[in-house]
């Protein structure tokens, strides 16, 4: 098929910015717009501001979020803000997908 290379190459180039994790309250209790993770861990401030959180598992399954503010916390976890409210705060243990 005309162009089908062409998707696959662009495709494969765009997966490799897909970043996966869960949720992580050892230190700090997630909210509605504020969560940590032990599995990003990028020292650039704002690195992440302005992609999509979209949650895998618990009742946040299927939501998303825009990412609004992004650091690294004092104790080696990524802090993460989102610009609109889930409808209830990350559990532990709660897996996303950063796109």
């Amino acid at each position: 098929i005309d162009g089908v290379d062409e998707h696959v190459e662009k495709l494969a180039a765009s997966v490799i910015n897909i970043r996966y994790g869960a949720v992580d309250i050892t230190a700090f209790t997630a909210t509605t717009t504020e969560f940590e993770t032990s599995d990003i861990t990028t020292a650039a401030a704002s690195h992440w501001v302005g992609r999509i959180v979209s949650f895998r598992s618990g009742t946040l399954d299927g939501q998303m979020g825009r990412i609004s503010a992004y650091s690294l916390s004092g104790g080696g976890r990524g802090h993460f803000t989102l610009s609109s409210a889930l409808t209830s705060a990350p559990a532990s243990a709660v897996q996303f997908t950063i796109l």
